[in-house]
């Protein structure tokens, strides 16, 4: 039983026109919205004037004595009486910086003299997080139709394939194939990677 199917050349271009254009009426009708939201951190500046705080003549929350006398009678050791009252009023000034990426800057400056702590400054720039929500909406197309035709060079071999892509992922589709005067069809079944 040997049938033989005569399928005409232009017969086939209409049928390839006409679902091509069914195609791209109804196939862009089928969508689909996607809502994708993710939160982006920033770090800013504030664009403010530094903080800057001022203490003179602080007073020690605790002082803990030390017995001197005995520490030199059990150690005798040479002084250099001028040594240690110059050192005693030396002006000491000590610039400290606890600054870190995440909280700003963060700047304190020391004067010591006489064995105190004579001023204390601070400037603070803090550094702003600012947490921000993006929504992105996508539409994802439920259905799409699609058709292609091809042939060799020496138009030998010919080919037909009509099918659907559903949600932009998976392909079904059908062929038909002709190569000289024998003429095959095929199922097709993809996915889009």
């Amino acid at each position: 039983m040997n049938k033989q199917i005569n399928v005409s050349g232009w017969f086939l271009l209409i049928f390839a026109i006409v679902l091509l254009t069914i195609g791209g009426l109804v196939g862009r009708g089928y969508t689909d919205t996607k809502v994708v939201e993710k939160e982006v951190v920033k770090y800013e500046t504030i664009q403010l004037p530094p903080i800057h705080d001022s203490i003179t003549q602080p007073v020690p929350t605790y002082i803990h004595e030390t017995d001197t006398f005995t520490m030199i009678v059990e150690h005798v050791v040479e002084v250099d009486t001028m040594a240690i009252l110059s050192d005693y009023f030396r002006n000491r000034h000590y610039d400290l910086d606890f600054s870190h990426d995440t909280i700003g800057e963060f700047r304190v400056g020391l004067d010591i003299t006489r064995n105190m702590l004579a001023n204390a400054t601070s400037e603070i720039r803090p550094i702003k997080t600012i947490v921000t929500h993006e929504t992105t909406i996508s539409k994802v197309e439920t259905l799409r139709f699609y058709g292609l035709v091809g042939t060799s060079l020496d138009f030998k071999t010919n080919k037909v394939q009509f099918g659907a892509q559903i949600r932009e992922k998976y392909l079904i589709g059908v062929s038909g194939l002709r190569y000289k005067d024998d003429v095959g069809y095929t199922i097709d079944l993809g996915i889009i990677f």
